[in-house]
């Protein structure tokens, strides 16, 4: 007989073929967190919260490890500021992804109707919790940003709500380098009153200032190369390697700008 955690994986896969889950169940069986990895990924680590609102993984990157929440927090706030000290204690000063049903708003900006916006006691926790992780709304920051607004809609008794509780948060903590190509609402394939959520990113290693002087070094001689090739002579050599740093007028560029023709 299966059991259950086989049972929604065989179920999971008919969307993502090829793939296992990661479930923390609530003792009430009123919506559980499900975190759904591809067999190719490899999970260096994976746990549950244990109260059924948050499975998560450390999967290993071409930039190391990164963590990945699945979350659906409780309805209550009470609740809800366990899960933020929970979260807090686990992210630390890693790289992680944070992703799911958040059963709350930040903001008045992403709510209309009874939805609730972060009060004040709830709102200590969270910011603790956000602070000490860094995290930020990838929607906020992202190149582009698909869809509807809202990723909730229903009724209250007589009033509609609309609200964003389904997010992408990514911290800032760790060495890389992330880059947010988009974030799209994708109201037109809901199942239920959530929207499905997707996110677009690419993950880059941050560089230490030696491995900044390399690569700049890199660039002005590919660039010579290129202008070698293109007028036959060396006459305005680093002149575009100076134009590509000329706008940023930071005393660190001016640096490693210098150390790099120095080393030349």
């Amino acid at each position: 007989m299966l059991s259950k955690e086989e049972d929604l994986t065989r179920a999971l896969r008919r969307v993502m073929p090829r793939s296992s889950a990661i479930v923390d169940y609530k003792e009430n069986g009123d919506g559980d967190a499900v975190l759904l990895c591809h067999e190719s990924l490899r999970i260096v680590e994976r746990g549950v919260s244990g109260k059924g609102f948050a499975a998560w993984a450390r999967i290993q990157t071409s930039v190391g490890v990164v963590g990945v929440i699945s979350l659906h927090a409780p309805n209550d706030s009470r609740k809800r500021k366990e899960v933020w000290t929970w979260m807090r204690d686990l992210v630390a000063d890693e790289r992680w992804i944070v992703l799911g049903d958040f059963n709350m708003v930040e903001s008045q900006v992403d709510s209309i109707g009874p939805s609730p916006v972060l009060k004040q006691d709830e709102k200590r926790s969270w910011d603790l919790c956000a602070g000490r992780t860094d995290m930020v709304d990838a929607r906020l920051c992202a190149t582009r940003c698909l869809g509807p607004h809202f990723t909730r809609q229903a009724w209250h008794g007589d009033r509609f709500d609309q609200s964003r509780l389904d997010r992408f948060y990514l911290s800032k903590r760790g060495e890389w380098v992330y880059h947010i190509r988009s974030v799209e609402h994708q109201g037109a394939r809901a199942l239920s009153d959530h929207v499905p959520i997707k996110m677009e990113v690419m993950l880059k290693q941050a560089l230490d200032r030696e491995g900044r002087i390399r690569k700049l070094l890199m660039d002005i001689r590919d660039e010579e190369r290129r202008r070698e090739e293109a007028t036959g002579g060396t006459e305005e050599r680093l002149e575009a390697a100076r134009k590509r740093v000329q706008h940023d007028q930071s005393e660190e560029a001016k640096q490693l700008f210098e150390e790099a023709v120095t080393v030349q």
